[in-house]
């Protein structure tokens, strides 16, 4: 998706990769493979980093959750029971975390693009106060998750305070709960104020249809449906054209960046199929 904005790739992570590993292959160290990932059954769970990382598959769809609770940098992390990675065998990639905040902490080693600043495209919970600090669920360092499997429905829950990206913690609360089965994705969210949740999707067209409880996400051989349910407010975009597409280099992603308005202690439900 590099290419499509015009934005060159850093040569560290491909010719500087690939030459290391054309290298092993000239040695004589080729992998036998055959061997297959842990995630690759129709249902598995596997928990890491002390129970703060949770990596689920549910046939069709794979996906990552993390409370982890120590950030390599300032704004590295997506913290608070975020969905870090969400994808699908036929549209692929569909969600894909970014830093909170993108700053060259290692310039040798990062992606240095034309322009900053970059949104950061987590899925979240945000709430921007009066005098300008934005608290998030991203930077709750303190978070706790749940994960259960039950039948065909793999269920993660996480609670928390919205924090700034110093780790000044707010008195907002709030619960996330995600079901994953064949059908897609469930998200429930319920907060202690009105709130935003970002959810940006991945799409490299950058085309979708929206209307007042529904979106539409087109990608290249596939189609992805966001639902608001009836207990959810409607959709808002934070772009005004449904064409523009916002592009981060972590993981070089293009996002429509979708939002809902979330209510005091009023459960909002989306599905993603």
């Amino acid at each position: 998706m590099y290419a499509a904005e015009n934005e060159p790739a850093c040569i560290h992570h491909t010719f500087c990769h690939s030459k290391v590993l054309a290298l092993m292959l000239a040695l004589g160290h080729a992998p036998k493979g055959g061997r297959k990932l842990d995630l690759d059954g129709e249902v598995a769970t596997r928990i890491y980093q002390n129970g703060n990382l949770a990596m689920l598959s549910n046939h069709n769809w794979k996906a990552s959750i993390s409370t982890v609770d120590y950030p390599y940098c300032r704004g590295s992390n997506s913290s608070g029971g975020c969905i870090t990675f969400l994808w699908n065998k036929s549209y692929g990639p569909v969600l894909a975390a970014t830093m909170v905040e993108y700053s060259l902490h290692e310039p040798a080693n990062m992606q240095i693009p034309k322009k900053f600043p970059f949104d950061c495209n987590s899925v979240r919970i945000t709430k921007v106060q009066d005098d300008g600090r934005e608290f998030s669920n991203l930077n709750d360092m303190k978070a706790r998750m749940e994960i259960n499997v039950r039948q065909a429905d793999t269920v993660v829950k996480a609670k928390g305070f919205l924090a700034d990206i110093d780790g000044n913690y707010s008195e907002i609360s709030y619960e996330i709960e995600y079901i994953l089965n064949d059908n897609g994705l469930k998200l429930s969210v319920i907060v202690s104020d009105d709130c935003i949740l970002c959810f940006p999707i991945i799409s490299e067209s950058g085309s979708c249809i929206v209307d007042e409880y529904r979106v539409l996400i087109n990608g290249n051989d596939s189609s992805l449906t966001l639902n608001s349910e009836n207990t959810a407010p409607s959709v808002t975009m934070r772009t005004r054209s449904l064409s523009v597409t916002e592009v981060n280099p972590v993981g070089g992603f293009r996002y429509i960046p979708i939002e809902f308005e979330l209510e005091n202690n009023q459960k909002a439900v989306l599905t993603l199929s």
